[in-house]
């Protein structure tokens, strides 16, 4: 008789949080669907499992829920394949960041790994910024201004450098 009392109120608290997860699950939905923002989520195998109306037109995504794989997204001019920023993510266990121009645009591209319980990688979330006409009138300040300007990666590598810098470093 304990056994079944035991297990009766396992099965309730179960029901409890399944009941719970539902209604997380329903609002986690509410926001990528009404968000007007670049957002992917993958699994570890890089199929989508979610993404905003803004990401699927940004990407050409046919259905998120069919689950296609991150490499059949339709990358825009400029952008730098998702699923070797993503596997990076996944492999070093942390954030990955780009940015980049497109089409006149500033860009930033994040990828950050997600955890499960276990602390093992459950997969990315992609998230991309776009900063429509930054991106020249960057170029016109380094070019015209008297600034002296240097822009690196993390890793140090440089990406650009104002015209008056380049003078001063006697570069072209």
């Amino acid at each position: 008789q304990s056994s079944n009392v035991e297990l009766i109120t396992v099965y309730e608290e179960l029901q409890v949080t399944t009941t719970e997860l539902t209604e997380r699950s329903a609002e986690l939905e509410s926001v990528l669907s009404s968000a007007p923002l670049v957002i992917m989520v993958t699994d570890t195998a890089l199929q989508i499992t979610q993404a905003t109306q803004e990401a699927v037109d940004m990407f050409g995504i046919a259905t998120p829920a069919s689950g296609p794989h991150i490499s059949q997204c339709v990358l825009p001019d400029g952008f730098p394949a998702l699923s070797h920023l993503c596997s990076e993510a996944m492999q070093q266990g942390e954030k990955v960041v780009r940015e980049f121009e497109s089409d006149g645009t500033q860009v930033s591209l994040i990828c950050s790994p997600s955890f499960n319980t276990h602390g093992k990688v459950s997969g990315v979330t992609l998230v991309v910024t776009a900063l429509p006409g930054l991106a020249a009138e960057m170029e016109m300040i380094l070019k015209t201004s008297g600034v002296y300007v240097m822009q690196r990666t993390d890793s140090g590598e440089i990406l650009r450098v104002s015209s008056a810098f380049a003078a001063f470093l006697g570069a072209r």
